[in-house]
C-alpha cells in the first residue's frame, strides 16, 4: 500500500478532530462566563473599554492583553462584542489554562 491510499482516511480523521475542537471550544448555551479574543494590537485598556461598552463585566484578564474572560448576563453582549471588534469567543472552561496569565515567581 502506498501513502496516498491512506489520504482519504487521514482527511476524514482531520475533519472529525477539527469539528470536535470547534464544538468543544464554543461557549455553551446559558454559559455566563465567556473568553473573548480581540485583535492582537489591542491593549488591555482597549479590551476593557469594549467589554464595558458591550455591557459585559471583566472577570479576569487573559494570558495576553487582547484576551479577556468576561461575565455576560445578557445574550446581546456577544453580538455587541462582535460589532466592537472581537475576533471570536471561546469556552473558558475548555481553555482555562491557556487564557490565564502565568503567576509571577519569586526567587527563594
Amino acid at each position: 500500500m502506498r501513502i496516498r491510499d491512506y489520504l482519504p482516511a487521514a482527511a476524514l480523521v482531520a475533519v472529525c478532530v477539527g469539528w470536535l475542537a470547534v464544538a468543544t471550544l464554543r461557549p455553551q448555551p446559558g454559559q455566563t462566563q465567556i473568553g473573548v479574543v480581540f485583535p492582537p494590537g489591542f491593549t488591555g485598556q482597549d479590551v476593557l473599554s469594549r467589554v464595558a461598552d458591550a455591557g459585559g463585566r471583566l472577570v479576569r484578564e487573559g494570558a495576553w492583553p487582547f484576551i479577556a474572560v468576561i461575565a455576560a448576563d445578557d445574550a446581546r453582549v456577544l453580538a455587541r462584542l462582535d460589532e466592537l471588534g472581537a475576533l471570536f469567543t471561546v469556552n473558558p472552561l475548555a481553555l482555562g489554562g491557556c487564557l490565564t496569565r502565568p503567576a509571577a515567581t519569586t526567587p527563594s
